[in-house]
């Protein structure tokens, strides 16, 4: 008997996350026009919000998630990517709903069970877009979010790197202390400002919005649209 694709196989607490990326990923995608693998979400990180291979092996044979796998040269000017069919994972596989899915997400959304828990998913995450995390590449210095490569580093930004470095290590969470070390006879708090506003420059497209808070002494982050962080500057 074949299984219905709608019934999921992982916890509500893992389901609501892992499932809250995906569609984050492809409402901005939408939003944007751009490819919804270009948002496309990480192996690392579907798998740091909680589910386990064999439910994204059942996601993918229910057809609510398809994968692709980065193939990007590079003398590469874009991304690439190119389907895959087995079962087997990669660490450079990344995910994203398909129609099927999208259209799922839609009939439970409807749902009053649903709505309990989104009403709940939103007051514990006031600003839903966090759910969708950045991604630090110290080996090729990149700050992507999905597959957009935001920052690139071609100089030496030593405090900015240290701060996303710290950041990756964190999982991204939404405050984090401040990383930097401690210089004698330097003022920490305005490195670290200075350090943060270098961070939220010469993004594009720029959709990270970097602050300082908790008196100086800690990072906060958070994803924001095109228009926001245009009224931002």
């Amino acid at each position: 008997m074949a299984s219905d694709p709608t019934i999921l196989p992982f916890p509500p607490s893992t389901r609501n996350t892992v499932l809250q990326l995906l569609r984050d990923a492809w409402d901005f995608a939408h939003r944007h026009r751009v490819d919804v693998r270009e948002f496309a979400v990480e192996l690392a990180e579907l798998q740091a919000a909680g589910i386990s291979t064999v439910d994204l092996r059942a996601l993918l044979l229910g057809g609510l998630i398809e994968r692709a796998r980065e193939v990007t040269r590079s003398n590469d000017t874009v991304r690439r990517f190119r389907k895959v069919r087995s079962l087997q994972l990669h660490q450079r596989d990344s995910f994203v709903l398909t129609e099927e899915g999208r259209r799922v997400l839609s009939r439970k959304s409807n749902g009053r069970a649903s709505k309990r828990t989104d009403s709940a998913a939103r007051r514990r995450t006031p600003n839903h877009r966090r759910t969708m995390r950045p991604t630090w590449d110290a080996d090729l210095r990149e700050l992507r979010l999905g597959s957009i490569v935001l920052k690139r580093f071609t100089r030496t930004a030593s405090a900015q790197e240290l701060l996303l470095a710290a950041l990756q290590e964190e999982h991204w969470k939404p405050v984090i202390d401040d990383p930097l070390p401690v210089r004698p006879g330097a003022d920490a708090k305005r490195r670290l400002r200075e350090t943060v506003k270098s961070l939220n420059k010469s993004q594009n497209p720029r959709r990270i919005q970097f602050s300082v808070t908790g008196d100086g002494t800690k990072v906060a982050w958070q994803v924001v649209d095109q228009n926001d962080s245009t009224r931002s500057r």
